[in-house]
């Protein structure tokens, strides 16, 4: 209820009637959510999207009202009156407007009725109430008859003024405020210098621009003081805004005239009627009235006789505040708006009877007079809202009154309202921590200064007491002969429920006694401190809690050191260290106090006697030496299953390591001047094998003869590529052994580093040899002339003829005697024969003399080798035979 607005009428927004709220709440929210959906549409709209939004946010102002029947009670008897003075304010205008038309006849033209529905609509009087005045009064609508126009002459408007615009925005939040004008806003007179009527106007708006909530009135406010510090801050910018005034006074007497003018006839006495008017109601002179008659006469074409002249006095009359007009000083209301000349301030706590008409103010409490009505009704909507509780709506509106008249009788009801907070806070809180017995207490409090009120998510007043009863009769309920701990868990199973409960307090207390008595200080303490949190400014608590505290720290000490032993038996259990866990077992079974029993004991027992079984038997057996490698495998599964064996960790540190196998299959390939060399692992290693190939060369003429060997490759592999180029002669020696490194691992942990060699073994010697290059044969007559190129390395080259081609083997071979410069030249050859020509090479290998397959040539043309005759070389199975 921060927001509402008791200047709004939230009625006929909602189109239903105070009454019908009133009596039947629900179909007003009913109402209230079909509005709102029709609104919620709109919204969607941009066309009534600013209209729509505005109605929703009022809709939500209003439905907390409705969950308060005096509230809402009071706020529709607010309304109902406000409406009451609103149409009695209507019928009124109405009623002088029409008097001043007809003036005691009982005939309106058309366009008089014209006129009045016009300023009607523009004074936001419903139209229906035009009619209902109309034949309370038994007026008639008539035509009039034609007029004769004459001379046009011009209104008395000044210049220069404002704009229309501007000076109807400023009429219309004026008109919110019930002012008329600027002047009176400040309430000030309009001869004022400009610098005074700025200096209250900053002033107002100060306090105005602070004031909670944001209601339309304060919006008026706003909007209207801004305009008078920005219309009346200099002479100039005043006389625009006098002269924007003047001339709309002139147009308001102007719809007068017409109003007259618009009848029947038009006569002598009308027109002193309209002098009157202008004189007495809107302040001309009788220059102004005149001129104002004379031009509306020409500008609506009519024609009358010589305007008289006329003098209007107006002696010792007293003027209406809200309508400024004369009035006879023995009159009780106002002549023309009804309004009651003799008020009587609406302060409830003011008894003053009857005020001058003039005062502006009750001269006794200081009232402002046409706050009265809503001083006092906002009183009772406070008192209304102070007896349901609703403290929150109360000091809402309290800050409204106290808008309007700071005084005791507000100040009384903010620190009401001010009790009923603090009781109501009160009451939750001791609902949410469970303290029945305060709340009762606060519950009783609450209903004396809200006898209405209550409060949600709290326990009724009739609850409490009922649940306190009930708690009582269990707790009077418990047997006599009953454990300490049975009775202690009641009393506290109800302290959980009822924190406050006194008797239950009393009784755990004295069962604190009794168990210390029995040498039960941990349950005692327990207790203890169970009620030190309710109560704990206790004295005697605090004594027997440290009387308890050496005690207790005592066992929980030797308790904390079981604890640890039993977690250290679980971790070791856990880990497979057995012979630990062993230890820690030994311990417990010594410990003070006592305990939950150790988990898998005759299981540990178990293993341990397996794994002592395990390790007796690993040093009796006799394993020959290369099978060492077993024991450290039987170790490390034994270390495995229990990493913290002493024994298992020495053997693993101090056995020795078996050499791996030497490598197998070993085989040599040969692929031109490349030799690639395969082998395969041995069957016994431990770990990760490598390789270790070895390579030493014996070439033709050298001195050394037994050469060292020289790594050539280590690594994994299983074959290795030896590309080097070797000339011609050269005897190659190729060696290699396994290497064995690893690591002895348990659970990640090495344990120990290795590394083991294996003995060497040896491939196939090897001769590297080439046949003779560039062999061509020269015939000459008689005679045949062979040329070559001896390679290096070879000793010899010997030369062999037989008669026929290559495949002719019907004639032994010639042995022919070879010179050492690669030249040949064979004389006595018969004419018509073809010869072939054989060349071989004489190298010393490694197991003696080997002659190559050889080169063959046939009548000068260089014949493929003898393939049969490289099978028949004698060889030890690892020369190589090649032919260029």
């Amino acid at each position: 209820m921060t927001n509402f607005d008791m200047d709004f009428d939230y009625f006929l927004l909602l189109g239903i009637e105070p009454s019908q709220a009133m009596e039947d709440p629900v179909s007003a929210v009913g109402q209230i959510r079909a509005k709102r959906k029709e609104w919620t549409l709109q919204a969607h709209n941009p066309r009534f999207q600013h209209e729509a939004k505005a109605n929703l946010e009022r809709a939500r102002e209003f439905e907390p009202l409705l969950q308060e029947p005096a509230a809402l009670m009071a706020f529709a008897d607010h309304v109902k009156q406000c409406r009451i003075v609103r149409v009695g304010e209507h019928e009124a205008e109405l009623s002088l407007w029409l008097a001043f038309a007809v003036e005691g006849k009982k005939s309106l033209s058309v366009k008089q009725h014209a006129l009045i529905q016009q300023e009607a609509k523009a004074k936001g009087i419903p139209e229906t109430l035009l009619g209902e005045v109309l034949r309370k009064r038994g007026i008639a609508v008539v035509e009039a008859g034609p007029k004769t126009s004459v001379e046009k002459p011009k209104l008395p408007s000044r210049s220069p003024s404002l704009a229309r615009t501007v000076f109807d925005d400023i009429q219309n939040w004026l008109k919110v405020l019930g002012k008329q004008s600027l002047y009176e806003l400040l309430d000030a007179p309009n001869v004022s210098a400009p610098a005074r009527l700025v200096t209250e106007a900053q002033r107002l708006y100060i306090y105005w621009s602070k004031a909670l909530p944001k209601t339309n009135a304060g919006t008026a406010w706003e909007k209207s003081l801004q305009s008078c510090i920005t219309y009346l801050k200099d002479a100039e910018s005043k006389e625009r805004y006098d002269h924007a005034l003047f001339n709309h006074r002139v147009q308001r007497l102007v719809s007068r005239i017409d109003l007259v003018l618009s009848g029947v006839e038009f006569q002598p006495a009308d027109q002193g009627r309209i002098v009157r008017l202008g004189v007495e109601d809107f302040g001309f002179s009788v220059e102004v009235v005149e001129q104002c008659v004379a031009s509306r006469l020409a500008e609506l074409g009519l024609t009358t006789q010589t305007i008289n002249k006329f003098v209007i006095q107006t002696g010792n009359q007293v003027r209406c505040r809200r309508c400024a007009a004369w009035n006879n000083p023995n009159l009780t209301h106002c002549r023309e708006c009804s309004c009651s000349l003799q008020r009587k301030c609406e302060n409830p706590s003011c008894r003053h009877a009857i005020l001058l008409v003039e005062a502006k103010v009750c001269p006794q409490c200081g009232l402002a007079i046409l706050k009265g009505v809503q001083y006092r009704t906002l009183l009772r909507l406070v008192d209304a809202f102070l007896e349901s509780g609703s403290h929150q709506a109360a000091v809402s509106a309290c800050q409204l009154a106290d808008q309007i008249h700071p005084g005791k009788a507000v100040t009384d009801r903010l620190a009401h309202a001010s009790r009923i907070r603090l009781l109501a806070a009160n009451a939750k809180t001791l609902a949410a921590s469970k303290a029945w017995s305060g709340l009762l207490a606060t519950w009783k409090a609450l209903l004396n200064e809200a006898p209405r009120g209550s409060l949600a998510g709290v326990p009724s007043l009739e609850k409490v007491s009922t649940y306190l009863a009930e708690a009582v009769a269990k707790l009077r309920a418990v047997p006599a002969d009953a454990s300490s701990v049975d009775q202690a868990k009641v009393y506290l199973s109800c302290l959980r429920q009822w924190t406050d409960c006194d008797e239950a307090f009393q009784k755990i207390r004295a069962i604190c006694q009794r168990l210390l008595s029995e040498q039960q200080p941990r349950l005692a303490s327990q207790l203890v401190g169970r009620l030190r949190e309710l109560r704990p400014d206790d004295p005697d608590l605090s004594a027997l809690a440290n009387q308890l505290e050496p005690e207790v720290q005592r066992i929980e000490t030797l308790e904390n050191e079981r604890q640890i032993l039993m977690n250290d038996y679980v971790a070791a259990v856990r880990d497979k260290r057995y012979f630990a866990a062993e230890k820690h077992l030994q311990a417990l079974e010594s410990a003070k106090v006592s305990g939950p029993a150790p988990p898998a004991v005759a299981e540990l027992r178990k293993k341990l006697a397996n794994l002592r079984g395990e390790l007796s038997a690993l040093k009796q057996s006799s394993l020959p030496m290369d099978s060492s490698n077993r024991h450290l495998e039987a170790y490390t599964r034994l270390l495995e299953n229990c990493p913290d064996c002493a024994e298992a960790l020495n053997a693993l540190a101090t056995l020795a390591v078996a050499p791996p196998s030497p490598p197998e299959g070993l085989s040599l390939q040969l692929e031109g001047n490349r030799r690639i060399l395969f082998w395969q692992p041995g069957s016994r290693r431990l770990g990760r094998l490598s390789f270790v190939l070895q390579r030493t060369i014996i070439r033709q003429g050298s001195r050394l003869t037994d050469p060292q060997f020289q790594t050539i490759y280590s690594g994994d592999a299983h074959h290795f590529i030896d590309d080097e180029i070797v000339h011609g002669g050269a005897i190659l020696r190729y060696m290699i052994h396994a290497v064995d490194r690893g690591e002895i691992a348990v659970d990640g942990r090495v344990v120990r580093a290795y590394e083991s060699v294996s003995s060497p073994v040896a491939f196939p010697v090897t001769l590297v040899w080439q046949e003779v290059v560039n062999l061509r044969s020269v015939r000459k007559p008689g005679a045949l002339e062979l040329n070559w190129f001896q390679p290096s390395g070879a000793r010899q080259v010997l030369i062999e003829r037989r008669a026929g081609g290559p495949s002719d083997d019907r004639s032994p071979p010639t042995s022919l005697l070879a010179s050492s410069d690669g030249r040949l030249i064979d004389l006595n050859l018969e004419e018509g024969h073809v010869y072939t020509y054989r060349l071989s090479c004489l190298y010393d290998g490694p197991e003696g003399e080997f002659r190559t397959p050889g080169v063959s040539l046939t009548d000068g043309i260089v014949a493929a080798p003898d393939e049969s005759h490289i099978r028949s070389v004698p060889s030890n199975g690892s020369l190589i035979a090649e032919a260029n």
